[in-house]
């Protein structure tokens, strides 16, 4: 099992990481227009705006190809900052080291994006796997009323898919 959560860490790297984009993200900052007497006190507010599961996803980008930790890990699920945390560990190194290597930071390469489904605080966003040419889709989960990429949970969907592939003929 654990040599499968590796296989996992490591199909799911080269995805995030290895999937192409058909043309340029886009690199400017993420605003919110709303009028300020409608925006949330300092205590409440989100630590940034709210945005739709894709422009989080577009964020995420933008703040891998920054090396930028702090909104790398705003983007990111507890789960997935959870799960990143122990791959740290097995590979005795900081979790911002890890984050800051351009080969490691999750979503350097932002693939194209297809379909956003919202069910609750729930979340999925269809991301084109290069390789395959086939649209996947992507978890996000809402945490303090904003949208995070569900690394862990993706992972947890993969594993189940080899294991039925596993148990076919």
């Amino acid at each position: 099992m654990r040599s499968c959560f590796f296989i996992l860490i490591t199909v799911s790297s080269l995805l995030l990481a290895g999937c192409g984009s058909t043309g340029p993200a886009d690199q400017s900052p993420i605003q919110n227009t709303a009028n300020a007497a409608t925006q949330p006190s300092k205590e409440t507010a989100p630590a940034t705006p709210a945005v739709s599961p894709a422009e989080t996803l577009k964020a995420l980008n933008i703040a891998s190809k920054a090396g930028n930790v702090e909104s790398i890990k705003r983007h990111l699920s507890q789960g997935s900052i959870a799960l990143i945390e122990d791959a740290a560990k097995e590979q005795k190194r900081p979790l911002d080291e890890l984050l800051k290597e351009k080969d490691q930071a999750p979503f350097l390469e932002l693939p194209e994006l297809g379909a956003e489904k919202i069910d609750g605080d729930t979340a999925t966003v269809e991301i084109k796997n290069k390789e395959t040419g086939l649209f996947e889709t992507f978890p996000l989960i809402k945490e303090n009323g904003e949208w995070k990429v569900a690394i862990d949970i993706f992972l947890d969907q993969l594993e189940l898919e080899l294991e039925d592939e596993e148990k076919k003929p």
